[in-house]
């Protein structure tokens, strides 16, 4: 048993089961990105520069990931974009670009500047 769990543990570390959890991170990010592109779309032109830029970051990631037949991965977040899951995804992702802001900004910070 213990050999068992050994070689489940070693698996998780290696990343064998790194394709459902790379896959995990696809949808999360493509689905961000359906939320920026709706924003994009907005009159209002703060909403929109804010839609687009959205975008740019959350295409960046998945375009790292390399993620294997994207458009397929976003049309399902499309098609399963709810209301109630927008406002809480909405939430998620705001948070994430939040969090880079500010490691960019503490790494912008110890930046010296040329003389």
């Amino acid at each position: 048993m213990k050999i068992l769990q050994a070689l489940a543990l070693t698996a998780i570390l290696t990343g064998a089961a790194g394709p459902t959890m790379a896959q995990d991170a696809t949808s999360q990010d493509a689905s961000c990105l359906v939320l920026a592109m709706a924003a994009a779309q907005s009159a209002d032109p703060t909403t929109k520069q804010n839609g687009m830029m959205a975008q740019s970051y959350f295409m960046g990631r998945l375009d790292a990931r390399a993620a294997p037949n994207l458009s397929a991965v976003i049309n399902a977040q499309v098609s399963a974009m709810t209301a109630a899951r927008a406002k809480a995804e909405n939430a998620r992702c705001t948070m994430l670009i939040d969090n880079r802001v500010k490691a960019m900004r503490a790494v912008l910070s110890q930046v010296k500047p040329q003389v």
